[in-house]
Formats: C-alpha cells, structure tokens, sequence
C-alpha cells in the first residue's frame, strides 16, 4: 500500500457578505464552490490548506460565507488548515475556524514530513518575514523529517504589479532557508497565478497557487481579471520526494 499522502492548496478567495457581488466581474463566492466542489471529488486527497485572502470587503459575514461555501462543497471529511493574507483579521479567521473541519494548527505532521505555516503578514498588503514568527517555526521542525513551508505572500518578485506587495525582507527570508537545508520547498497564494520560479541563494522552488476568485493580467499596473479560470494545486508527499500540479477550472 503507498503511503504518499496528497492534499490540495487553495488561496485568495475575496469573498463579500453578499454572495453575489462580482469582483472584476467574477463571482467569487460560486467560483470558490466550483473550486472545492472539484477538490472534493478527488479521493486521493486527504486535507485542504488554504493560504489566505479569505476577504474583500472585510466584514465578520464574508467569514462566514466562505464556511458556507464549504459546507456545500465538502461532502467528506477534509480537515481544512490555514495562514492569514494581507486582506484578513487573524482573530476572525481563528474565530470563524474554530470547530471541526477548520484547525487553527500551524505544523501538519505526517510520516515523513512536516507542512510548516507560516504567517507572512504586516500591518501593509506587503509582506514581512518576522523574526519571532521564524523562531516559531524553527521551534517545531523535526529535523528527522523533510519539511515544506507554505505562506501568503511570495518571496521572489514574478514580473508584475502584485511585486508592490510581496515580502519585503526576502534577503532575511532565503538566510533563513539556507539555514534550514530540511526545508525543500516553499508554497505560498497571493499572486493570483500559477507560477513556479526558484529562490535564490537557497536554491529550492517556490510555487504559488492559482486563485479561487480570478488569475491576475500580467500586464496590467494593478488588479484586472486575466479571465483564463479559476483553480487550486495538488501536492503528493511520498517517503522521499514530492510532486505537485495545478487544476484549472472554467469560472
């Protein structure tokens, strides 16, 4: 019997209290349905791991909806696990996620691996690798296992607007990754795009997930429906490597 293990990462949701308010045309809360309701139809996959930006318009009921909307699609047991966006209130988020199949845990422990996430926010949309957050996560690494570490906000600059907001510490982050050779990868949302690059100097990949809510136009100087779907990604965690790909689904 394999023992890899598959679970799905999804991310950047921007859901309103009202489940009909478009967003660049896009209506998130039915894209976001669409986008578990294919997760949950994979029955290799044993848990979910959203990466923030559960939020548009801010309000405790956009919470709200996103338990809605997993409730509808979700019709087995898939824990759900989470890291705070930019756009999200961390204490709504550990509010709302408070109860089953919601965990507020931080380090996924599996046979031969640990997910480690990580909280990347700041008090700006950009980003901040902090230090007592980098002491946290090296207080949990079981340095027996091999590790993946996944987060908001992006650590290498991917060519468009959405730069303005990336981490703003990278050199600080990849010291740390150099640090931590155990680490063989880095996930994380917040480009709105499917976009796989390496990390300088620790040399190891980083890939962002495709949004929920809309893909990000490349070319334009701020936020613009690039209308090529929606989607999540697919990560396998076997004894001694790991894959991954990304599903796109027609909005």
């Amino acid at each position: 019997m394999s023992d890899t293990v598959y679970f799905a990462q999804f991310s950047d949701c921007h859901l309103f209290a009202d489940i009909e308010q478009l967003h660049c045309g896009a209506n998130v809360f039915g894209n976001l349905v669409k986008v578990l309701t294919t997760i949950n139809q994979d029955v290799d996959i044993s848990f979910l791991v959203f990466t923030g930006d559960l939020t548009q318009d801010h309000t405790k009921t956009s919470y709200l909806r996103f338990v809605e909307a997993y409730q509808q699609a979700v019709t087995r047991q898939l824990p759900c696990y989470f890291v705070a966006g930019n756009h999200d209130d961390l204490a709504l988020l550990e509010q709302t996620f408070s109860q089953g199949p919601f965990s507020a845990t931080r380090t996924i422990n599996l046979a031969h691996w640990q997910i480690q996430l990580a909280s990347s926010k700041s008090d700006t949309p950009a980003g901040l690798w902090h230090e007592n957050e980098q002491n946290r996560v090296v207080s949990k690494i079981d340095k027996s296992k091999q590790q993946i570490l996944m987060m908001h906000h992006h650590c290498v600059d991917v060519g468009y607007f959405i730069d303005r907001h990336g981490l703003q510490n990278q050199e600080t982050f990849y010291d740390f990754l150099v640090a931590r050779p155990e680490i063989k990868a880095v996930f994380c949302g917040h480009v709105h795009n499917a976009i796989s690059t390496s990390i300088p100097k620790a040399n190891i990949p980083l890939y962002s997930c495709p949004a929920t809510c809309l893909q990000f136009d490349k070319s334009a100087d701020t936020v613009a429906n690039a209308g090529i779907g929606i989607g999540y990604r697919k990560i396998s965690l076997s004894a001694d490597n790991y894959a991954t790909q990304t599903f796109f689904i027609e909005a």
